[in-house]
């Protein structure tokens, strides 16, 4: 009988900014399990305001 071996890989926290207005690419990152964690005042050129969003650490096991 043969038995799958399993090996973890672990990835860290994966930040991103997106404009405040930018409510489709806000969503997207919601679905992807981001979640806001901030705003940034004036953090584009343009004076808009940036959401700082997170994706949190998770372990994968994988296959090999």
């Amino acid at each position: 009988a043969s038995s799958d071996v399993y090996k973890r890989q672990q990835y860290g926290d994966v930040y991103l900014e997106v404009k405040q207005s930018n409510f489709p690419a806000i969503n997207l990152y919601l679905n992807f399990g981001f979640e806001e964690i901030d705003i940034r005042e004036a953090y584009y050129a343009d004076g808009e305001d940036a959401v700082i969003m997170v994706k949190r650490e998770k372990t994968y096991g994988l296959v090999s």
